[in-house]
């Protein structure tokens, strides 16, 4: 759901928003101090870098310790003129030519604004001082160095300075000062500042890399965002789903004036080097002239990197990139490809991205292809997981040029992704041209995971691979269909025969990617299982070979780090699960892989959820359905929704819950996939209970569980018990417990365990408290509810419990079963009834201060004290105690 803030800025209000001096607190207390000093400071930097706002910044405060400020601005547009910058301060010395009277007469006229400022507080400001006429810039260098007026003055990096100004810099009169670009932290407090809230990761990681550093930069974006809507809140979180920022009016104007006046040699080298970022100094001036490279670097268009001995060269920002880029003629670029690849074909091709670069600008400009380089380019795209069209686009290319059964596997592991009603047909093609015994195991590999994942059949899956082990003899090979058969069978919920086969095939097999799929098979199966610390080393091991794995090895788990985060996060490592999963999507959008960005942003929601961030869990889980659509991926979507599920209906949500339940009803079976069913199973339960069929929702539980428990699936079963004992069920959960071997190194489980056996307050207590470290605000308030239910009589304790049980669960802003009503019910104020009532509807607290034209914090506060009157924990249990209507604030 999106929602505005009452105080979140609009596109209407966006230009009005105030933009915070963010990073600088060093230069400006080294500026003032400069000129309080008597002396001055020259403030240089690229455009946009904030020059001028730090120079403000500096004049403000000086202006409120009683200095009188002299501004002057400096113009090309008035350079041919005398004492064209000063004129506007001196109207009384005019001259149709320049003379030494009005050379004097200046001097004299600033003299006299000196002696009318206080005596030793006056500082004269230039801002682009290189733009001064000769004549202003004489009169400069008299106000500093005989009149001893200290000057504060900006320009912009590579700009030529008026000699007379020049010799103040070189003789320290001017203290230089050389602005660098903002740092991610830095840029990150001015878009939170800016922004009231915190940008999502992946918006983050974006806005970041475009803006390159440059306040202003970020100003343009953050403005043509809101006004276009592209920038927008989801959750607590800002997102940010522009295709093509620099095409935006604001930027494209601000790029386009950097841009205007290149030369056509110039403009040609702009263009190649946005194509082929970054290519070495040697390389592009065997393409265009060394001087039209070297005026762009001295214009700071183009940036070389003197670290690298290839000297690799960029445009200097990244929207400069984007611009140019997007700018470049059609058939410009086709000839720009064709020039790049015989280049770098006399070069060896040495590095791997270079193979990549070159096989895209081969396919793209045409010209004779060496079929082996072509082959190894797409082993290597599908390994690096990098953009699925490049992926397609390659592996598609190699096969055409060359159809070998290498070269279809290498086609198969993107059309899984691309378009999965085309692998039967190139399965079928590739079983009748395999030769050898490593062939047909490869391929009856593929077609069964094809079978168990595509068409969600794992378990016929596995039988296939069962036949073509009866005709394989390599023990190399039947390891590596062991490590592939564990995989299909964790998948379909059966972690028994799961670790059998991973153990023996992580023993077996020496091939890295077989052992990556047996490791993942291991750790999903412990997890099944409860025995996390096992779990967690088989999903290390699976990063590890990972890390280590050839570059030309396909990759064949990209989804690995989602069974980390969930491991860590069942685990009761919820913040370190959370911060895991936000790097991911990190990474993800920088390498623009959109299925890793999907079931990352999954896993996301997933940690939310486990910390009792409820609407932030519900805001990312849609978000990722979000970016599922499209994609050949039914499970990650189906899970999605029942994360939303789980989010929506512990806020007591019911209308919005049965939404999702429809939804989840339409949606494609997963057949005998069963690895996701926990939380489905758990989310429609809770449904059940809130609308009145909690007979439904107990056999729906107990069912699954005793499933699970046939499988020796404990973990699972037992977070059933959790969720039965939640849902007040207490006998059976108890019942079930007693049927479950819970691990002793399990934190989570073993606070479970203790939390469905707890009799006395201290128990519940305890829980809460391990709850808390765990960072699962939720379940702690439940734990502490209950403490203070079963705390008699009442006395500190139990207002401590109620305290803790209110503070927590208003931050998760949950309504569950275990959050009922304490104590007898106090008069509200009326402003608290008018809360309380939209808050009982199930309005959020960001919605009720929108309705109520209050704040959000304001809100906060009433809800409290009304919690607190009436011993109540959840907006849930206000009903009965409010006469209003539920009404829904958005009308």
């Amino acid at each position: 759901m999106r929602v505005d803030l009452p105080n979140d800025p609009t596109g209407a209000e966006a230009d009005r928003l105030a933009w915070p001096l963010v990073g600088r607190g060093t230069q400006r207390s080294m500026l003032v101090r400069a000129v309080t000093h008597g002396r001055g400071a020259l403030i240089v930097g690229e455009a946009g870098i904030g020059k001028t706002r730090l120079a403000t910044a500096v004049l403000d405060l000086l202006a409120s310790k009683g200095w009188h400020i002299v501004r002057i601005h400096a113009s090309d547009c008035i350079r041919e003129i005398p004492l064209g910058a000063l004129s506007p301060l001196l109207p009384a010395v005019r001259a149709p030519e320049p003379s030494s009277t009005t050379l004097s007469a200046a001097l004299n006229g600033l003299s006299a604004l000196a002696a009318d400022a206080s005596a030793d507080r006056l500082v004269v400001f230039i801002d682009d001082i290189d733009a001064l006429d000769g004549m202003s810039a004489v009169v400069t260098s008299h106000l500093a160095t005989v009149r001893g007026i200290p000057v504060l003055a900006t320009t912009r990096s590579g700009r030529m300075l008026p000699e007379p100004v020049r010799q103040l810099v070189v003789g320290a009169v001017l203290e230089r000062l050389d602005l660098t670009p903002l740092t991610e932290a830095e840029m990150l407090e001015l878009f939170r500042s800016v922004l009231r809230g915190p940008l999502a990761p992946e918006a983050a990681a974006r806005l970041i890399r475009l803006c390159g550093g440059v306040p202003l930069f970020a100003r343009e974006i953050v403005l043509d965002g809101l006004q276009s809507a592209h920038l927008h809140r989801v959750g607590a979180e800002w997102q940010f789903d522009r295709p093509d920022p620099a095409s935006s009016p604001r930027l494209s104007d601000l790029l386009t004036d950097r841009l205007r006046d290149a030369s056509t040699e110039e403009r040609q080298a702009l263009e190649i080097a946005a194509m082929a970022a970054p290519i070495g100094v040697r390389e592009l001036t065997q393409l265009v002239p060394a001087d039209a490279l070297a005026a762009l670097e001295r214009r700071g268009l183009l940036t070389v990197d003197r670290l690298d001995r290839r000297l690799p060269v960029r445009l200097s920002h990244p929207l400069y990139r984007e611009l140019v880029a997007g700018s470049t003629p059609a058939v410009s670029r086709l000839g720009y490809a064709r020039r790049l690849a015989d280049q770098m074909e006399r070069h060896d091709l040495r590095r791997t991205d270079d193979l990549l670069r070159w096989a895209l600008w081969r396919l793209d400009g045409g010209g004779p292809i060496d079929r082996a380089r072509l082959t190894t380019a797409a082993g290597l795209a599908v390994a690096r997981r990098v953009d699925l069209a490049v992926r397609d686009r390659l592996t598609r290319a190699a096969y055409a040029a060359d159809s070998s059964v290498a070269n279809g596997l290498l086609l198969y592991q993107s059309l899984v992704e691309v378009d999965v009603n085309e692998l039967d047909p190139l399965l079928a093609d590739l079983a009748a041209r395999a030769r050898t015994e490593p062939e047909r195991a490869a391929i009856m590999i593929a077609h069964a995971y094809h079978i168990g994942l595509v068409t969600h059949r794992p378990d016929d899956g596995t039988d296939a691979l069962d036949e073509v082990a009866r005709t394989i003899h390599s023990p190399a090979l039947l390891s590596d269909i062991k490590a592939h058969r564990a995989m299909l069978y964790a998948t379909s919920g059966r972690p028994g025969p799961a670790l059998s086969d991973a153990q023996e095939a992580l023993v077996g097999s020496a091939q890295p990617g077989a052992r990556m799929i047996a490791g993942t098979a291991a750790a999903l199966a412990n997890l099944m299982t409860g025995r996390f610390p096992e779990a967690r080393a088989a999903a290390g091991l699976v990063r590890t070979l990972s890390a280590q794995a050839d570059r030309g090895s396909i990759s064949p788990v990209p989804t690995a780090f989602l069974l980390e985060v969930r491991i860590l996060a069942d685990q009761g490592c919820a913040q370190e699960a959370r911060l895991r999963a936000a790097a991911a999507v990190t990474d993800a959008v920088v390498n623009g892989d959109p299925k890793r960005h999907a079931w990352s942003t999954a896993a996301v929601a997933y940690a939310h959820l486990c910390q009792g961030d409820l609407e932030d869990a519900a805001a990312r889980a849609a978000e990722a359905g979000r970016l599922f659509t499209g994609m050949a991926h039914p499970s990650g979507r189906r899970w999605t929704l029942a994360l939303q599920l789980l989010a929506t209906v512990q806020r007591g949500l019911i209308d919005e819950a049965g939404t999702l339940v429809t939804a989840l009803r339409t949606m494609p079976d997963l057949g005998q996939i069963r690895c996701y069913d926990i939380d489905e199973v758990v989310g429609l339960a809770w449904y059940e209970f809130l609308t009145a069929d909690p007979a439904a929702a107990q056999d729906r539980l107990e069912q699954a569980a005793h499933g699970w428990l046939a499988e020796q699936s404990a973990g699972l079963a037992l977070l059933a018990a959790f969720a039965l004992f939640r849902l007040r069920f207490d006998d059976c959960a108890a019942a079930l417990l007693d049927k479950i071997e819970v691990p002793a190194d399990w934190p989570f489980g073993t606070t479970v365990a203790a939390l469905i056996r707890a009799r006395s307050p201290a128990d519940y207590i305890t829980a809460g408290d391990a709850f808390r470290a765990y960072d699962m605000r939720l379940y702690a308030a439940e734990a502490y509810h209950l403490a203070a239910t079963r705390t008699r009589p009442p006395g500190p304790k139990r207002s401590r419990a109620l305290h803790l049980a209110a503070a927590l669960a208003q931050q998760c802003g949950a309504d569950t079963p275990l959050l009922g009503r304490l104590n007898p019910a106090t008069a509200l104020t009326r402003r608290e009834e008018q809360i309380a009532a939209l808050a009982a509807g199930g309005a959020s607290n960001r919605e009720v201060a929108e309705h109520l034209g209050l704040s959000e914090r304001t809100v906060e506060n009433h809800l409290h004290h009304a919690f607190a009157k009436l011993g109540v924990t959840s907006r849930l249990a206000l009903g009965p105690h409010v006469t209003a209507k539920r009404t829904d604030p958005s009308h």
